[in-house]
């Protein structure tokens, strides 16, 4: 009886830790790495398909908001007021265009700020002012 619960136990253990093992993602891979003097190994994902973002969070005006949109509590001075959002398409790029975006510290905040960057000059979101483009990260 106790080899029966034994092979049980292994049984059950082995199925609990080859699951998860099966499931891990095929695009990581062990890389061998130099910086000249040492060698290190790294695991790496070597997908070449990345998923860009197809929406962008906008501040929605008071008065403006609608049945879907999303809201937060924000520090006015000394008050709480609700900021809603909206998650809208980036607008289209045009060749030679490209979205990025930047982290950066505002008195005790950290905030996103996306912008374009057409022919090498920053710009800010197309058809939205950039204080509207601006999101606040927690």
């Amino acid at each position: 009886m106790r080899r029966i619960l034994g092979w049980t136990g292994v049984a059950g253990l082995l199925a609990a830790l080859a699951a998860p093992a099966m499931a891990q993602d095929e695009s990581n891979q062990w890389v061998w790495r130099t910086d000249g003097k040492r060698w290190t190994r790294t695991e790496e994902c070597l997908s070449t398909t990345v998923a860009l973002p197809t929406t962008m969070t906008e501040v929605v005006p008071y008065g403006e908001q609608k049945d879907g949109d999303s809201w937060r509590m924000k520090y006015m001075g000394k008050t709480m007021t609700r900021e809603y959002t909206r998650e809208c398409p980036l607008p289209e790029v045009v060749l030679g265009t490209e979205h990025r975006w930047r982290f950066h510290t505002v008195g005790k905040r950290t905030v996103r700020e996306d912008y374009f960057v057409v022919d090498g000059v920053e710009q800010s979101t197309p058809d939205r002012p950039a204080s509207r483009v601006v999101q606040t990260v927690e």
